[in-house]
């Protein structure tokens, strides 16, 4: 039981189960969310932030929801493996990395990168 503890801790301190929690977009098609942000209101689209453009958020029971635009939520599941992570959404899987509080994920032909609010 204690090296089950020790073993559980250990995964913390590693990263291992740090995914959980709400993720806003930094950069999608190697774009960054100011210059896209910039678009949308030049072609009078609205108003918007990084937040309304897309927001991923990770739940600790192992699903996620990806809300584009303020509207559209796009929900799924995912694993995490170490610094891999597993989003799948109807049987489709798209695989990225978190490295300090960054995700990247290439989403349908698309890179994207999301930061840790």
């Amino acid at each position: 039981m204690l090296m089950l503890v020790t073993m559980a801790f250990s995964l913390v301190a590693c990263g291992g189960s740090d995914a959980a929690g709400t993720y806003v977009i930094t950069e999608m098609a190697g774009v960054s969310v100011d210059a896209l942000i910039q678009q949308y209101k030049e072609a009078g689209l609205g108003d918007v932030n990084a937040e309304k453009l897309s927001k991923l958020v990770l739940g600790s029971d192992g699903t996620f929801t990806i809300t584009a635009q303020g509207e559209s939520d796009t929900k799924g599941t995912y694993t995490q493996s170490g610094s891999t992570i597993k989003l799948t959404v109807d049987g489709d899987t798209a695989e990225g990395t978190l490295s300090d509080g960054v995700l990247s994920v290439n989403m349908g032909g698309v890179a994207m990168k999301y930061k840790k609010k």
